[in-house]
């Protein structure tokens, strides 16, 4: 998780550690890179500490109090305000993120896409799906903020976001029968009695044969388009000029 962020803080593409042994050394090296710029390595923390809580819970990670504390403590001239960071002397607002979403979205997407046909190749399919729909989950995720049919999307969770996009969908029927489609997959992908590729498989349960890794890269792939120019539609129309 904590290479993972930084990695992609940096523009870096994300990888796996080959093992648990050369995780921490990993996760230290992608820390010590974005170092070298401080508003991208106190948002990369920023979001690493808010993924940790989401995940197990708000007393595993501090809270922004206590890392704006330490910024001050340490002389650094920001503040973070959720989900800005900002020049503590200065009214300018720093984005958390450097690029828009849309133009990340499309780089990881690239980079996910040659990963995933690597591990492909490699034999490696229950690697290759997780890759690739790791990349899904966050562009979901991009969505919470966005207006569809005059309602705002919101969410923190996959499931969260899903529900409130079907709710939004009206008279946009492909988007709620597209959502449906990728809970059902997320479900399938998750069941640890199913693939378990999300979250572990019962140990009698081989994993994917080639075409059926084959088969869920290339549905998760095409899903990932649809996906991207719905957000590029919605987020234009958001920011288009009010007559």
């Amino acid at each position: 998780m904590i290479r993972a962020q930084f990695s992609e803080a940096m523009g870096l593409p994300v990888y796996r550690s080959s093992s648990l042994y050369f995780a921490p050394g990993d996760a230290r090296a992608a820390m010590d890179s974005a170092a070298e710029n401080a508003p991208v390595f106190i948002s990369a923390f920023y979001e690493t500490c808010e993924q940790i809580k989401q995940q197990l819970g708000a007393r595993t990670a501090p809270s922004v109090q206590v890392m704006n504390r330490l910024l001050e403590m340490h002389g650094l001239g920001y503040v973070i305000t959720p989900p800005n960071l900002v020049l503590r002397e200065q009214v300018e607002v720093i984005p958390v993120q450097s690029t828009t979403v849309l133009e990340q979205a499309q780089a990881r997407f690239r980079e996910a896409i040659e990963r995933s046909r690597v591990l492909l190749e490699e034999n490696n399919g229950d690697e290759a799906v997780a890759q690739i729909w790791w990349l899904l989950e966050s562009i979901m995720l991009s969505f919470p903020g966005c207006h569809l049919n005059g309602q705002e999307i919101s969410g923190t969770y996959f499931n969260e976001v899903a529900r409130s996009l079907k709710r939004a969908a009206g008279d946009a029927p492909v988007m709620g029968a597209v959502v449906r489609w990728l809970e059902a997959l997320q479900s399938y992908l998750s069941g640890p009695g199913e693939a378990g590729i999300r979250h572990g498989r019962h140990l009698h349960l081989e994993g994917l044969k080639k075409h059926e890794a084959e088969l869920f890269c290339n549905l998760t792939r095409s899903y990932i388009s649809y996906l991207l120019s719905e957000y590029e539609l919605l987020t234009a129309v958001d920011h288009a000029p009010s007559e």
